[in-house]
């Protein structure tokens, strides 16, 4: 499953590449609540590996 991540106006989004049960689109969202504050690091840093982000 491909998933687009991004954030408009500080609120996070997935975007789909085609089609998807719900229940994938429920496990992907799931990740993105787990794992939100890294995420929102990532895109806030013009999509930075994590790699860098520690090397910060």
């Amino acid at each position: 499953m491909h998933v687009e991540v991004f954030l408009r106006d500080g609120q996070g989004f997935l975007r789909f590449d085609r089609k998807h049960t719900n229940v994938h689109k429920d496990e992907a969202w799931g990740i993105a609540a787990k794992h939100g504050w890294l995420i929102r690091m990532q895109l806030e840093n013009g999509g930075a590996s994590v790699q860098k982000l520690v090397a910060y």
